[in-house]
Parts: structure tokens; C-alpha cells; sequence
């Protein structure tokens, strides 16, 4: 994620978790990206105003608590002080675009803010503009036959999100009688989403102006449970994300292959699409690179040395490898996982010891060895008595010779980790 140093001041930075929130959403239903993330960043920077404005935000209101509606029709909404407000991505060309379906009905009375995303960062984004209500209906009038009507936006570097809010708020909330009517709910919204084509216009937005005005938990269960067919359009958006996120699959692979030869290919993308689930898809992430990195270092350094008894927990040199790639010296971080000051010691002098004599590979420390780390330390034999007895005391020296040698592989693995970033 982006530096805090390097954001502006109406910049909002949103958390990896977030992201990875809004990318699960998008991978199983199907809603966009962009809206997702504006939106999360309209809420941060509301979250983030003086208390003393009174701006309270109620997600238990909101219809982009819908899947099914997010999904088919874009609704983006938050509400601020029992107001409902839409939230539109700035696109490219300085544009937002919304549902024709939305407009004119009371989910779009009080407009819609506008969010500029940071296309190099993702998570960062800022508050640029508003559109009336009035604006979306001029538009659409002017715009006949599309699905979606746009607008261009006139862009503030310096949008004051406090006083909109403000006076959106001070406006009176009147609650007007539903002039729509449905008879079954569930099949009428069914076919709003699924086969919109066959109703017109007109009809489209009595559906959706009737579950507006009604709008309740009771209405959102319902809608929840209608079946949801990809439209062409959606599917193809699935499609084409799907490609683009395997392509970077296979390129990651192809980069991490060198460093990691006993692993195999199909070893490596089946963890590396492990990670991207657990963490959100985000190759250039610190947090999926050294989770990755580590994984792939413990996994290694296993393959390497199938035959010895030395590494016993997979768990451990995956925990130590990513503390090293996090920045703690190596040494330290055996010392952290192992808790065994004297054990370490011990096995860093032995290591040592094999560096000179060119010894390589994951060996049980040998009685030789053990005495020379001894006498080289000036440790006397009474360092079995810190443990159980002698056998336990050299399980732990063995244990902490198999983790630095995690250790210095996840050293070597912090070149690949720089190269990653640029995913």
C-alpha cells in the first residue's frame, strides 16, 4: 500500500483489508471494482471529519448492501444522517456514469458524490465533485437509448466534502408514497436482473423506484434471495478479470521459478494462488509478497532437505522467514521463534564453523561440533541443563541450525521480494 507520507491531505489510503473485502465482493458477485472502492473511500473520509458536524453514517440503510442490486444495476449508496447518497468513480476522461434505471427515483434525490481513485495506488482516493439530482435528469433526457447515462464532472482539487455533506443534511427528508405497485417481489425483481431487456424502460424504473421508496431489511432479504444470471456484459468483465489476473499468475510463477527450483511449477502457482486469496490478490502488497516469500522459503528449504530430522515445524520457518523479510536481523528472529538465547548461540558458532570447512546443507550437529561451539564460546557442558537434560538441549541447537538456515535463504529471497513489487 501507498506511503502515508506520500498522500495529499484530501487523500483517504484504505487498508489492505479493505481492498481484500472489496475484491472478494467483486470476484463472487460480480459488482465493479471502482464503485466498491469509492465508496469505501466516500466513508473513510466522512469517518475522518470533526465530530462536532454531526455526520453520522448508518450502513444498516444502505441498498449497496445488495449484492444482487449492486451487481445488476450499480447501486453505490451511503447514508449520512438518514440521507441517501450515491457515490460515482471519476472515470478516466473526468466522467461518471450511472444506471438509467437509477434515475428519478428517491435513491438518487440527494445526488451523487464523486471519488477520483489513484489508478497507480490501489486503496487511495479522494473526494473531487458533486452532481444535483437535477444533473443526472438533464442528462438523461439529452441522452436517449443508452443504459447508462454519463456526465462530466468539473473537478476540485480542494471539493469541500464538509459543507455538501452539511447541506444535504439540513435539507427535509420527505417521505413520499410509493406510486408503484408489485405483486410478487421476488419474480418482479428477478426479471429486472435477469432479463431486463424484455421490459421497457418505464417499467424498470417502477421496480426499482418501488424496492427505493420501500427499502427495508424485510425488502433486502428478499431481493438477496433472487437467482442472478451473469449478463453479457458482466460476464464478460468476469471473463477478462479472471485473464488479466492469470496472466499475472503465470508471469509471477515465471519470475519466481529461478529461486525455487525444487518446488516446481505447478507447487509454485498453486501457492501463489493460495496467497492472492488469503490476501486480497495484491501482488505488489508487502504484506502478500512477504507472506508468499515465506511460505515458499519454508517450503524449500523441506524439499531440499527431505531426509533430515532437523526441521520439524513447517510452521515455525515460515513464521521466522517472514519476520526476516520484514526487516528483523536473522539472527534475532531465530532467537524470537526458538526462545532459546544459549541454543542459537551455539549454532550460529557451528554454522560458522561449516562455513570454513565449505558445509552446506541441513546436518544434526555432531558431538565434535557441540564441543568446539562449547569451547569457542567459553560455554561449559551445563548447557544441557537449561533444558530437559542433553538430548533436549541438542534437539534445540539442531532446531536453531535448520531456522538460521531459513533464516539466510529468506535473506537471499529479499531480492525477488523487490522485484515482486513492480507486480
Amino acid at each position: 500500500m501507498p506511503d502515508e507520507k506520500n498522500l495529499d491531505s484530501n487523500q483517504i489510503e484504505l487498508s489492505l483489508e479493505l481492498v481484500r473485502l472489496s475484491q472478494v465482493r467483486v470476484r463472487e458477485y460480480g459488482v465493479r471494482l471502482d464503485n466498491e472502492l469509492s465508496r469505501q473511500v466516500a466513508e473513510m473520509a466522512i469517518m475522518a471529519l470533526p465530530e462536532d458536524l454531526s455526520l453520522l453514517l448508518d450502513e444498516t440503510a444502505t441498498m449497496s448492501q445488495s449484492n444482487v442490486l449492486s451487481a445488476a444495476v450499480g447501486v453505490n449508496d451511503i447514508v449520512v444522517n438518514g440521507r441517501q447518497i450515491d457515490v460515482r468513480p471519476l472515470l478516466q476522461d473526468e466522467t461518471v456514469s450511472i444506471d438509467r434505471v437509477l434515475i428519478g427515483s428517491p435513491y438518487l434525490a440527494q445526488g451523487s458524490l464523486v471519488v477520483r481513485l489513484d489508478q497507480s495506488r490501489p486503496g487511495v482516493g479522494s473526494l473531487v465533485g458533486y452532481v444535483t439530482p437535477n444533473a443526472w435528469l438533464k442528462a438523461e433526457e439529452a441522452q436517449k437509448g443508452s443504459e447508462h447515462v454519463t456526465i462530466k464532472v468539473t473537478v476540485s482539487a480542494d471539493f469541500d466534502l464538509a459543507a455538501t455533506l452539511t447541506a444535504i443534511s439540513e435539507r427535509p427528508i420527505i417521505k413520499l408514497p410509493s406510486i408503484s405497485r408489485i405483486g410478487d417481489v421476488k419474480a418482479e425483481v428477478g426479471e429486472l436482473v435477469n432479463n431486463r431487456e424484455n421490459l421497457i424502460s418505464a417499467r424498470q424504473k417502477q421496480i426499482f423506484a418501488y424496492l427505493s421508496t420501500n427499502w427495508s431489511e424485510e425488502l433486502l432479504a428478499i431481493v438477496e434471495s433472487v437467482p442472478m444470471k451473469l449478463s453479457n456484459a458482466r460476464l464478460q468483465r468476469v471473463l477478462s478479470d479472471a485473464a488479466l489476473w492469470n496472466g499475472k499468475v503465470e508471469r509471477l510463477v515465471e519470475k519466481l521459478a529461478p529461486g525455487f527450483p525444487d518446488l516446481g511449477r505447478d507447487v509454485l502457482k498453486a501457492r501463489v494462488l493460495s496467497a492472492g486469496e488469503r490476501h486480497g490478490a495484491q501482488l505488489g502488497a508487502p504484506r502478500y509478497r512477504r507472506a508468499l516469500l515465506a511460505e515458499l522459503v519454508a517450503l524449500d528449504l523441506k524439499a531440499k532437505n527431505a531426509k533430515s530430522p532437523l526441521l520439524s515445524s513447517l510452521a515455525k520457518a515460515q513464521a521466522l522467514a517472514e519476520k526476516v523479510l520484514s526487516g528483523t536481523a536473522a539472527v534475532d528472529a531465530v532467537k524470537n521463534v526458538i526462545g532459546n538465547q544459549m541454543a542459537v548461540d551455539l549454532a550460529v558458532a557451528i554454522q560458522k564453523q561449516r562455513g570454513k570447512a565449505s558445509i552446506s546443507g541441513l546436518m544434526a550437529a555432531t558431538a565434535e561440533e557441540l564441543g568446539l561451539a562449547y569451547g569457542q564460546l567459553a560455554l561449559s557442558p551445563a548447557f544441557a541443563t537449561h533444558s530437559s537434560g542433553e538430548e533436549s538441549g541438542l534437539e534445540s541447537v539442531n532446531e536453531a541450525l535448520a531456522l538460521i538456515e531459513a533464516s539466510q535463504r529468506a535473506e537471499n529471497a529479499k531480492t525477488v521480494e523487490i522485484d515482486l513489487a513492480a507486480f
